[in-house]
Protein backbone atom coordinates (compact mmCIF):
# COMPACT_ATOMS: atom_id res chain seq x y z
CA UNK A 1 0.00 0.00 0.00
CA UNK A 2 1.36 3.45 -0.73
CA UNK A 3 2.26 5.94 1.55
CA UNK A 4 -0.61 8.09 0.79
CA UNK A 5 -2.77 5.42 0.98
CA UNK A 6 -1.86 4.65 4.43
CA UNK A 7 -2.32 7.88 5.99
CA UNK A 8 -5.88 7.86 4.30
CA UNK A 9 -6.51 5.10 5.92
CA UNK A 10 -5.32 6.15 9.07
CA UNK A 11 -7.06 9.49 9.15
CA UNK A 12 -10.17 6.78 8.16
CA UNK A 13 -9.78 4.67 11.29
CA UNK A 14 -8.80 7.29 14.04
CA UNK A 15 -11.89 9.03 12.75
CA UNK A 16 -14.22 6.22 12.95
CA UNK A 17 -12.66 5.26 16.46
CA UNK A 18 -13.44 8.74 17.69
CA UNK A 19 -16.86 8.41 16.39
CA UNK A 20 -17.66 5.09 17.96
CA UNK A 21 -16.03 6.11 21.24
CA UNK A 22 -18.63 9.77 21.09
CA UNK A 23 -21.61 7.40 20.04
CA UNK A 24 -20.75 4.94 22.98
CA UNK A 25 -19.53 7.57 25.50
CA UNK A 26 -21.58 6.85 28.55
CA UNK A 27 -24.07 9.69 29.17
CA UNK A 28 -25.12 10.71 32.79
CA UNK A 29 -26.32 8.56 35.21
CA UNK A 30 -30.18 9.60 34.23
CA UNK A 31 -32.69 6.20 34.68
CA UNK A 32 -33.60 4.68 31.54
CA UNK A 33 -36.98 5.06 31.59
CA UNK A 34 -37.49 7.49 35.04
CA UNK A 35 -37.18 10.85 34.97
CA UNK A 36 -34.52 12.21 37.81
CA UNK A 37 -34.47 15.70 39.52
CA UNK A 38 -30.91 17.67 39.54
CA UNK A 39 -31.17 19.96 42.95
CA UNK A 40 -28.23 21.47 42.60
CA UNK A 41 -27.41 23.12 39.09
CA UNK A 42 -25.53 26.12 37.85
CA UNK A 43 -27.19 28.57 35.02
CA UNK A 44 -24.61 30.19 32.65
CA UNK A 45 -26.53 31.19 29.85
CA UNK A 46 -29.50 30.29 27.77
CA UNK A 47 -29.56 30.12 23.43
CA UNK A 48 -32.98 31.05 23.12
CA UNK A 49 -36.06 30.78 25.07
CA UNK A 50 -36.41 27.18 25.77
CA UNK A 51 -32.17 25.79 25.04
CA UNK A 52 -29.75 26.16 28.13
CA UNK A 53 -26.98 25.91 29.68
CA UNK A 54 -26.63 24.45 33.33
CA UNK A 55 -23.39 22.87 35.67
CA UNK A 56 -24.91 19.71 37.27
CA UNK A 57 -23.54 18.94 40.89
CA UNK A 58 -22.03 15.35 40.89
CA UNK A 59 -21.66 14.69 37.30
CA UNK A 60 -18.12 14.51 36.11
CA UNK A 61 -17.30 18.08 34.31
CA UNK A 62 -17.05 16.46 30.71
CA UNK A 63 -21.00 15.66 30.74
CA UNK A 64 -21.97 17.95 33.59
CA UNK A 65 -20.64 20.75 32.74
CA UNK A 66 -22.39 23.34 30.74
CA UNK A 67 -24.47 21.15 29.12
CA UNK A 68 -27.57 22.16 26.92
CA UNK A 69 -30.89 21.66 28.75
CA UNK A 70 -34.22 22.21 26.69
CA UNK A 71 -36.96 23.32 28.44
CA UNK A 72 -40.00 20.45 28.13
CA UNK A 73 -43.22 20.82 26.92
CA UNK A 74 -42.78 24.33 25.54
CA UNK A 75 -41.46 25.95 22.07
CA UNK A 76 -40.11 29.30 22.06
CA UNK A 77 -39.78 31.39 18.83
CA UNK A 78 -36.15 30.83 16.67
CA UNK A 79 -34.06 33.33 17.15
CA UNK A 80 -33.08 33.09 13.22
CA UNK A 81 -36.93 32.78 12.65
CA UNK A 82 -39.02 32.95 9.49
CA UNK A 83 -39.67 36.57 10.02
CA UNK A 84 -38.80 39.74 11.77
CA UNK A 85 -41.97 39.46 14.13
CA UNK A 86 -40.56 35.70 15.07
CA UNK A 87 -36.84 36.80 15.85
CA UNK A 88 -37.80 39.82 17.98
CA UNK A 89 -40.40 37.51 20.38
CA UNK A 90 -37.18 35.38 19.91
CA UNK A 91 -35.03 37.82 22.01
CA UNK A 92 -37.98 38.50 23.99
CA UNK A 93 -38.27 34.98 25.35
CA UNK A 94 -34.70 34.57 25.33
CA UNK A 95 -33.82 37.97 27.64
CA UNK A 96 -36.91 36.88 29.97
CA UNK A 97 -35.74 33.60 30.61
CA UNK A 98 -31.89 34.71 31.23
CA UNK A 99 -33.46 37.56 33.28
CA UNK A 100 -35.54 34.90 35.35
CA UNK A 101 -32.28 32.44 35.77
CA UNK A 102 -29.77 35.10 36.62
CA UNK A 103 -31.85 36.58 39.50
CA UNK A 104 -33.01 33.22 41.12
CA UNK A 105 -31.69 31.75 44.15
CA UNK A 106 -32.28 28.54 43.78
CA UNK A 107 -32.47 26.43 40.71
CA UNK A 108 -33.46 22.96 39.73
CA UNK A 109 -34.19 20.71 37.12
CA UNK A 110 -37.09 18.53 37.44
CA UNK A 111 -38.16 15.38 35.67
CA UNK A 112 -35.18 14.98 33.38
CA UNK A 113 -34.26 13.07 30.94
CA UNK A 114 -32.02 12.46 28.14
CA UNK A 115 -33.16 14.09 24.48
CA UNK A 116 -31.91 14.51 21.27
CA UNK A 117 -28.70 16.05 20.43
CA UNK A 118 -27.19 15.32 24.21
CA UNK A 119 -29.33 17.47 26.02
CA UNK A 120 -31.29 16.66 28.93
CA UNK A 121 -35.15 18.18 28.17
CA UNK A 122 -36.57 18.88 31.73
CA UNK A 123 -38.67 21.40 33.51
CA UNK A 124 -37.15 24.32 35.08
CA UNK A 125 -37.58 25.52 38.63
CA UNK A 126 -36.55 28.81 39.61
CA UNK A 127 -37.10 29.98 43.12
CA UNK A 128 -40.53 27.30 43.15
CA UNK A 129 -41.56 28.61 40.18
CA UNK A 130 -41.90 26.26 36.85
CA UNK A 131 -40.28 28.22 33.60
CA UNK A 132 -41.80 25.92 31.09
CA UNK A 133 -45.33 26.99 32.39
CA UNK A 134 -44.37 30.65 33.26
CA UNK A 135 -43.24 31.24 29.71
CA UNK A 136 -46.42 30.10 28.31
CA UNK A 137 -47.95 32.14 30.61
CA UNK A 138 -46.64 35.19 29.55
CA UNK A 139 -47.12 34.32 25.72
CA UNK A 140 -43.37 33.44 25.16
CA UNK A 141 -43.70 30.13 24.49
CA UNK A 142 -46.51 27.75 23.65
CA UNK A 143 -47.24 24.21 24.13
CA UNK A 144 -45.58 21.50 22.06
CA UNK A 145 -45.19 17.83 22.40
CA UNK A 146 -42.75 17.49 19.85
CA UNK A 147 -44.24 16.83 16.86
CA UNK A 148 -44.54 19.39 13.71
CA UNK A 149 -43.84 22.64 15.17
CA UNK A 150 -46.32 25.65 14.27
CA UNK A 151 -45.11 29.02 12.59
CA UNK A 152 -44.79 32.04 14.65
CA UNK A 153 -45.23 34.22 11.59
CA UNK A 154 -48.24 36.01 10.51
Amino acid sequence: MSKPLIWIAIVIAVSMAAMGAWIFFPSPPLPENSPADFEEVTFHSCHDGDTCNFTLAGIHPLLGRKIGVRLAGIDTPEMRGKCASESRRARQAKAFINRVLRNARHIRLLNARRGKYFRIVAEIEADGVILNSLMIQQGLARPYDGGKRKGWCG
